[in-house]
């Protein structure tokens, strides 16, 4: 039977020290080489955004730009019908009667017939507001022109022109031509007349008779 080895109990005391030690110090950290926690940096503060409103975000109501829908044009009869009523048959009734009795005393063969009246009344259309229809305007637009472009040329030779005179042959064409004028001027102011009753402006009497 071998014999036993025998250790010394100084020897087993130091060897099991030694083991527990080596215990105690592999469940404890070590602090060699140990990096300190990072301190917290402060964060600097959240900067408010600017949110732009979507097109879905409702808005500060603005006022309707709008136009308003026009009123209803009023008919092209019911104008001259208050044109007619409202002075313009006066101007043109009186411009008639008045052409109507130089053009007779014409006809009559009158040599000093005078114009002063007729040329009154003729100012007194030219200066009245237009026929608000634009044939019959342009009719009696013209129906003035040739009136007062007429009666120009008969006052040129009439007697009581005070201005030179003309020679004979130069004045009987002026005034033949004067006539001529002033006739064509009184055959429009019929077709105005004519016009202006077409649209339902009834005449109060005949300014033609005279």
């Amino acid at each position: 039977m071998p014999a036993r080895l025998r250790v010394p109990a100084p020897v087993l005391t130091g060897v099991a020290a030694l083991l527990l030690a080596g215990c105690s110090s592999a469940g404890a950290p070590s602090t060699a080489g140990a990096t300190a926690p990072a301190s917290p940096q402060p964060t600097s503060a959240a900067t408010p955004s600017t949110v732009t409103p979507s097109a879905a975000t409702p808005s500060a109501a603005t006022p309707s730009t709008a136009t308003p829908s026009a009123a209803p044009t009023m008919p092209t009869a019911t104008k001259v019908i208050m044109w007619y009523g409202t002075g313009g048959a006066d101007k043109l009734d009186n411009l008639i009667n008045s052409v109507a009795r130089v053009q007779a005393q014409h006809a009559a063969g009158s040599t000093v017939i005078d114009l002063g009246q007729s040329s009154k009344d003729l100012f007194a259309a030219r200066q009245y507001s237009p026929i608000p229809d634009q044939d019959t305007q342009t009719a009696w637009s013209a129906a003035i022109q040739q009136l007062g472009s007429g009666m120009d040329d008969v006052l040129r030779v009439s007697i009581l022109n005070p201005g030179p005179t003309l020679a004979p042959e130069q004045a009987r064409a002026t005034e033949a031509r004067g006539w001529e004028e002033f006739g064509a001027g009184v055959a429009g102011l019929k077709d105005v007349d004519s016009r202006l009753q077409a649209f339902g402006c009834l005449p109060h009497g005949d300014p033609w008779k005279v």
